[in-house]
This record gives C-alpha cells, sequence and structure tokens, in this order.
C-alpha cells in the first residue's frame, strides 16, 4: 500500500534539565494512528478484488485442518473439565440435580397427568428427555439414554477426531468432521440446531443442547404442562404400549 500521508514527526528527544524526554512513533504505531481515517480509505479505493481458484483451495487446504485440530482440542478440554472438580463440571451436576428434581415433584405432583400424558413422560423420562447427566430408570425398555449423557455426548464427540494423527492442538490432517453424527444419540442428531442462537456458547454440540434445553422442543411443551394456572391441562393421552411412538 503506497503512503496516502506524511507521517510527520516520528520522534523528538530533549536533554534540557531537569531530565530527559521524548518519544519515538514506530511504523506500527503510524499505521494504527492514521489508519482507520487514512490508510484504510485509500486502500479501498484503489484496490482491486481477484478470485484465484488455486489461491483459494490452497488457503482453504491449510485453514481448515487447522480449525479441525482446534475443534479437538477444545473438545478434548471439555471431557477433561467435565471428569474434574472444576467450574463446569459443577454447572453440569447442578443441570443434572434440577432434571431430577423435575422428575420427582411431577412424579409427587402431576402423576395423574404423567401417566397419561405422552408429551409429559417422554420429556422426563423417555428418548426425548430434557439434558442431563442422570437418567431415570422408568424410560421405556430399549429407549434408556446412558447416564452421564451430556458427558457422553462430548465423549463421543472427541471420537469423532480419532481420524487425527497429530498432536493435539495442531492441525488435523483432513478437512471436514461431524461431531454431531458420530456415534450420537438421536436426540443430538435430528432433533438439534447446531447453529449459533442467542446465549449458545458457539461449538456444534455446545447449540445442540442449548437448543433442547431452552427452545420450544422441550422445555416449553413441559412448563405449558406444568405451570398453567397451577395445574398440569388436559393430558394428551399416551399411545399403547403396544404402538409407542418411542
Amino acid at each position: 500500500m503506497r503512503n496516502t500521508k506524511s507521517a510527520g514527526t516520528i520522534s523528538s528527544w530533549s536533554t534540557t534539565s531537569p531530565e530527559p524526554s521524548g518519544y519515538f512513533y514506530t511504523v506500527e504505531d503510524i499505521l494504527n494512528r492514521d489508519f482507520a481515517a487514512v490508510h484504510k480509505p485509500a486502500f479501498e479505493a484503489t484496490a482491486s478484488t481477484v478470485d484465484d481458484a488455486a489461491t483459494r483451495t490452497a488457503a482453504e487446504n491449510k485453514t481448515w485442518p487447522m480449525l479441525i485440530g482446534k475443534q479437538r482440542e477444545f473438545y478434548n478440554k471439555v471431557v477433561v473439565a467435565l471428569g474434574s472438580p472444576t467450574p463446569l463440571a459443577e454447572a453440569n451436576k447442578k443441570v443434572t440435580e434440577t432434571l431430577r428434581l423435575m422428575q420427582t415433584y411431577t412424579q409427587l405432583g402431576f402423576a395423574t397427568a404423567l401417566e397419561s400424558d405422552d408429551l409429559m413422560h417422554g420429556l422426563l423420562f423417555g428418548k426425548n428427555i430434557l439434558p442431563g447427566d442422570y437418567v431415570h430408570p422408568q424410560a421405556p425398555y430399549g429407549e434408556q439414554l446412558a447416564d452421564a449423557h451430556i458427558t457422553q455426548m462430548f465423549t463421543r464427540a472427541l471420537s469423532a477426531y480419532n481420524q487425527c494423527n497429530t498432536p493435539l492442538g495442531t492441525p488435523c490432517g483432513t478437512n471436514y468432521v461431524n461431531p454431531q453424527s458420530y456415534n450420537q444419540s438421536s436426540s443430538y442428531v435430528a432433533d438439534c440446531i447446531t447453529s449459533s442462537t442467542p446465549g449458545a456458547p458457539g461449538d456444534m454440540m455446545g447449540n445442540c443442547l442449548h437448543y433442547l434445553a431452552s427452545s420450544a422442543p422441550r422445555s416449553s411443551p413441559l412448563s405449558t404442562r406444568c405451570t398453567r394456572s397451577g395445574s398440569p391441562p388436559a393430558p394428551t393421552p399416551r399411545a399403547s404400549p403396544t404402538s409407542r411412538p418411542w
């Protein structure tokens, strides 16, 4: 980028008493000072766009393995933190305790609705259960999620990067890994929105958990059933054991 403005005085020094004083501007100082008002507009006014496929491909081939390596490092940190005495593990414990309290209070306070309402039962005990690291043994046979299924979700996500044969945190050597679909429960594949939503952490699996816990598919229907007018509404009839959808 050609010079668009004189840098002016870049250094000044005085040796007069009581003590020497002065300043010296580096090239970085001059660029930072004038970039937004002078250099950037001048560059944009004269620059041209070149779409070179070979250059773009070369950049992608360097960038994607680096990003995949960072994703792998991130999920490794999450898995380690969930299994250690950390703030993340404590937060996960509170989420699980909240789920267990919801299960217990619903059994005690809305036992009839819980027995007859297919949706309520599925959100608290079925395969559409709210996220937590505990699954009540009342889950339908064959549809129980593994205990610690939040932790297992991130553990399986990390396993998706087993094809990376490079040190942790370095470029992976592959251009694509999908932790959402790697041996995950259907709750974390078909039902999830992995794009970032307000309040979501930003990674695919974290976004998925945030969506399941805070949006319409799970928490809203359960809240509607349990809190309207202080009592549950007329329940939706549950399917028979032979035709139960889950």
